[in-house]
């Protein structure tokens, strides 16, 4: 039976009245989510481990998500459907913090606890994507929620540096502390050292979205222009791009893919894969791909993008999970976009290598004579940033705010 906003406004004033006497449980964190990202599913892992109980609630539209995980990541799991009845099951306890994670497109949910803070507790707000010039340039209801939200919550925990262009650009002030926290490594999968027909030959793997080539996402052409210049690139070399794409590689609309996979045996198109699966299979890979636009056409790039989102800003400052991914395998990610702040920070600790598109050609021997070493480097940066390793600053974090 679907119960009314009504009903849990009045769950809610009934539950207020008796937290009033119950003390804060220090090691209780709910966490709160439209998605279960791997982020989310990371975060309430790491936190088990180090011997908190971790409560999630979930939009209950998403709730098959749940079962898609192979470790536990919660003691406890509920679902919601309104903004009224996530906020009358966050009274349920009174934990150390509520950490949100929200999408770009912010929900009312998201604001209206953060406008009831003082009711609930701490709040950690976490938006996997910048939405202001990053997914649209208009003003709009998302826009205004995502500045309520960052600016308001007690803490930002963020995944990647996009929020210091807003603060640079828009003047953003947030009311409380900030920490980079990215998605960090799992760290718990194992390698699949056995070598293949391939052995000899440098291998590049590309695992993620593809954008439909009729789709109207104009990043959609730019990206294809990269895949096909990379896999001309290995083609002349005799070594190997292989692409593991989120989704069945099919219809019109990846046509063009398909037609690339028939003429060049070095372009290689693989079925979906499950994580851990994909874990396995990319670890016999030399080198993760990210970057597949070209570098000195950014200019003319972000003119078709003019009004629609800020193209450049939106490179120097994103993140990817994928690098993660990358590292998880064992495998060195390739970074290469102008002024990218995520890769930069990556390179520093040996889990990540510079060569953009541009780049490539005159690279691939320096590729391939260093890519033991760079495998070697990746395993070592995978530990530095296992999930595991890092959620004492995240733990440290909520109890400083």
């Amino acid at each position: 039976m679907k119960m009314s906003g009504k009903f849990y406004d009045s769950l809610a004033k009934f539950l207020l009245n008796i937290r009033k006497l119950e003390e804060i449980n220090e090691n209780h964190i709910t966490l709160v989510s439209d998605h279960v990202k791997p982020r989310v599913a990371k975060i309430g892992y790491a936190l088990r481990k180090k011997g908190f109980q971790v409560t999630l609630l979930l939009d209950k539209s998403n709730k098959k998500e749940i079962f898609n995980s192979d470790f536990k990541f919660y003691d406890r799991i509920f679902y919601f459907s309104s903004k009224e009845e996530v906020y009358s099951k966050c009274l349920l306890d009174r934990p150390l913090v509520y950490h949100i994670f929200s999408e770009a497109q912010v929900k009312p949910w998201s604001e209206y606890l953060i406008q009831n803070k003082y009711r609930l507790g701490k709040v950690v707000y976490d938006q996997y994507d910048v939405y202001r010039d990053f997914v649209s340039c208009k003003k709009d209801e998302f826009t205004n929620r995502e500045q309520y939200c960052m600016e308001n919550a007690d803490g930002l925990c963020c995944r990647m540096f996009e929020t210091q262009y807003l603060k640079q650009k828009y003047h953003y002030k947030f009311m409380g502390k900030r920490i980079l926290f990215f998605d960090y490594c799992w760290n718990k999968y194992k390698e699949d050292n056995r070598q293949d027909e391939r052995a000899h030959c440098l291998k590049f793997i590309y695992g993620g979205r593809l954008i439909p080539i009729n789709s109207s996402d104009l990043r959609a052409k730019i990206e294809w222009e990269g895949f096909k210049y990379i896999a001309e690139i290995v083609q002349k070399n005799k070594d190997y791009f292989i692409v593991v794409p989120s989704h069945l590689c099919e219809g019109k609309a990846f046509r063009s893919y398909r037609n690339l996979k028939l003429k060049n045996p070095h372009f290689v198109i693989k079925e979906p894969m499950t994580f851990k699966k994909l874990v396995r299979y990319e670890s016999k890979m030399d080198y993760g791909i990210d970057c597949v636009e070209f570098q000195t056409r950014i200019d003319e790039y972000d003119s078709k993008f003019r009004n629609k989102i800020n193209l450049k800003e939106k490179m120097k400052f994103y993140a990817t999970n994928k690098y993660f991914d990358y590292l998880d395998a064992g495998v060195m990610p390739i970074y290469g976009r102008q002024g990218e702040l995520f890769g930069n920070y990556l390179a520093r600790f040996g889990g990540a290598v510079r060569c953009s598109l541009e780049e490539m050609p005159d690279k691939m021997n320096e590729l391939r004579t260093n890519r033991d070493i760079n495998k070697k480097k990746a395993c070592k940066a995978r530990e530095v940033f296992a999930i595991e390793n890092q959620i004492g600053r995240l733990i440290a974090f909520y109890k400083e705010i």
